[in-house]
């Protein structure tokens, strides 16, 4: 059961990536732009989400760098679609970009009304962070890994129950893990990640998948436990966690990220400033502690390379939800 991305994501997905490849030729220019009024950074959830602490955790700083006022813009709802249609529709000129998390490559494959292409309607920058999941229990249920999950729910289907929000990489996931596994887990529904964990702290539901930062301070507190984390390697955060590929569920990576988007059609120069910003932005030691505390640690990566892997992760959740035929049941 080996998961691999595809070897050749569709062509337009290889045409974007072509066409941002190009983008290191502006870097003679990338100190010629300079923003004459503030910038808005949009975020397509709530305050106070991961997505909108991670960007914050570096707006003043880049804030800093561009000589004008980063200001973070919650526009949440419909699974982050109202945020994503917000900066498609944007003017490309700079003044509007979004720090975008992994459901963005997801939500238009899953819903047929999400109004935005994931690639040819935005502008990759740069990858900001990237970290696995973390599968998590309740430590008043018996199960010590996500074996013993898979193995109970196949003698007793949906015997076992988790909480995600719909439309996210937790979301896919656990539906994934449930067709390579063979099995079927009670799955459900919330509108965030804050209250699926309050329900599994309290024994409403079983178990949650998030970022390990989310479930730390339970793990610590020995009210929950951790079955698995999605990444080939072990997490440095939950070094005694066994991954789900030394569980038996195949070479899987399964990473959480999130990064700098625009919208389409922004000018070279103007996206290559901004990845010189983010590159030394994220360099900075204050910025480093302060993603590591919320177990989101930097992971920078350039225009191009992250247009490659936006194609290579649209090109692989898509396969996930059109072979699974789950577009229908989300």
């Amino acid at each position: 059961m080996t998961q691999q991305r595809p070897g050749k994501p569709a062509l337009a997905l290889v045409t974007l990536a072509l066409a941002c490849a190009g983008l290191p030729a502006a870097h003679a220019a990338d100190a010629t732009w300079k923003p004459a009024k503030p910038i808005k950074l949009i975020v397509a959830y709530p305050a106070g989400g991961p997505v909108d602490q991670m960007a914050r955790a570096f707006s003043n700083e880049m804030a800093n760098e561009l000589g004008q006022p980063v200001i973070v813009d919650n526009r949440g709802g419909a699974s982050g679609s109202l945020g994503a249609n917000f900066v498609r529709r944007a003017e490309p000129d700079g003044y509007t970009i979004s720090l975008i998390m992994d459901a963005h490559t997801i939500v238009p494959s899953l819903i047929k009304d999400a109004g935005y292409r994931p690639l040819e309607d935005f502008t990759p920058i740069g990858l900001v962070t990237r970290a696995p999941m973390a599968i998590g229990v309740n430590a008043q249920r018996p199960y010590k890994t996500f074996r013993d999950v898979a193995e109970a729910a196949r003698a007793k289907p949906r015997s076992a129950s988790y909480g995600v929000s719909q439309g996210t990489l937790g979301s896919l996931v656990m539906l994934q893990l449930q067709r390579l596994g063979n099995f079927e887990l009670l799955n459900v529904p919330y509108k965030g990640a804050a209250p699926a964990l309050q329900d599994a702290l309290g024994g409403q539901i079983d178990m949650v998948v998030g970022f390990p930062s989310k479930v730390m301070p339970y793990i610590q507190s020995k009210q929950m436990r951790a079955l698995a984390v999605t990444s080939k390697e072990r997490s440095k955060d939950l070094p005694d966690v066994p991954t789900l590929g030394e569980q038996g569920f195949g070479e899987i990576d399964w990473s959480g990220w999130m990064g700098l988007a625009g919208p389409a059609g922004m000018p070279p120069a103007i996206v290559q400033r901004y990845s010189s910003v983010l590159k030394k932005v994220l360099s900075e030691p204050a910025v480093i502690e302060r993603f590591n505390a919320a177990g989101m640690p930097v992971a920078f990566s350039d225009p191009p390379a992250f247009a490659k892997f936006m194609a290579s992760e649209t090109a692989y959740w898509n396969k996930v939800i059109v072979d699974g035929k789950l577009a229908a049941s989300n």
